[in-house]
């Protein structure tokens, strides 16, 4: 799998995109964002693209990125963007170059039940919801394909919570 991320060629004024749609409305609107026009957005270029080690399911690959600006992680502060794999993983990357800053993968100890849409395009048995960032405790919140909760650290992905049962086992989670 690959993730490829675009940058306005200028420097822009960087701000968190915390969740699915920016915000808990799911309004799409970045208010920080000055710098995007008709006139310029042509101007948006190809940064990097990164290989991470994801196994896809059925439709599914990766979720939705979220992005954290100015994370203290191992490798000094960088901006993140956090991306969840359908193959039950969590990559953090380097919004400036692409490099993966840590992965957390979670096991599974509940099989899923495989009838009806169970292990279909519709339920692919694997992580579908856009992780979650709280830069108030510096968490991203995660549901694993099992259905549990975690809350990992921003700069290092240790596990801080969880697991706590969350939703059912291999629910198609909404972001």
């Amino acid at each position: 799998m690959f993730v490829s991320f675009l940058f306005i060629a200028a420097a822009s004024k960087a701000a968190d995109w915390p969740t699915f749609g920016h915000d808990p409305q799911r309004t799409g609107w970045a208010y920080e964002e000055t710098m995007l026009s008709p006139e310029n957005v042509s101007t948006l270029e190809l940064k990097w693209k990164t290989k991470v080690k994801n196994e896809f399911r059925m439709l599914s690959a990766l979720t939705v990125p979220v992005v954290a600006i100015g994370v203290p992680t191992l490798k000094g502060v960088r901006d993140v963007v956090y991306v969840a794999g359908s193959g039950d993983h969590v990559f953090a990357l380097d919004a400036e170059t692409g490099e993966v800053l840590w992965t957390r993968s979670f096991k599974s100890y509940v099989g899923p039940k495989n009838s009806g849409y169970q292990g279909t395009f519709l339920c692919p048995n694997g992580i579908t919801a856009t992780p979650v960032i709280d830069r108030s405790t510096g968490v991203l919140y995660v549901i694993a394909a099992d259905g549990a909760l975690y809350g990992l650290d921003l700069g290092s992905g240790k596990i801080r919570f969880g697991p706590a049962q969350f939703v059912a086992p291999f629910a198609r989670a909404g972001a």
